[in-house]
């Protein structure tokens, strides 16, 4: 290899591409139980080549102990100790992609509806999910999902 490949000339990423790459590797790794699994793979190997739990989680911005317990599950299972288990409670009344198509439906004007609010709410979202999704959410949980696309 030529000394062009030598990367130690490269400028480091400033705070702002580096929140940028944080924030959209942890969007990626929650989109499917395959990317987390490989999130925490990845983060075992960097504990193992000698980074600790804190640079790690200072990294990804993961809690110190996850990283932690991610070790110790790999140590104690292997990769079956990475792998998600199933959770305990009532699953998603929303699936992954109905999710992706309702944030779509919310970056519209509710009046694309044919709803007579000049902005999205709890009441009109409720409405909404029912009559496009056949989904019942508490206007509470209406609330809270537009909040959440909204920190988004």
């Amino acid at each position: 290899m030529g000394s062009s490949s030598n990367r130690e000339n490269i400028e480091p990423l400033d705070l702002k591409e580096q929140a940028i790459l944080r924030t959209e590797l942890l969007r990626q790794s929650t989109h499917s139980a395959e990317l987390r699994f490989f999130h925490r793979l990845h983060c075992v190997l960097l504990v193992e080549s000698g980074l600790n739990c804190s640079e790690i989680a200072s990294i990804f911005g993961e809690n110190s102990r996850t990283i932690g317990l991610w070790v110790d599950h790999f140590k104690q299972m292997g990769l079956d100790g990475l792998k998600e288990k199933n959770k305990a409670g009532r699953p998603r009344k929303c699936s992954h992609e109905q999710l992706q198509r309702l944030q779509q439906d919310l970056h519209q004007h509710p009046r694309t509806f044919a709803y007579n609010e000049s902005h999205w709410n709890g009441v009109v979202l409720q409405q909404h999910l029912k009559q496009h999704y056949q989904i019942i959410l508490s206007r509470r949980q209406c609330q809270r999902l537009l909040k959440k696309f909204q920190d988004e």
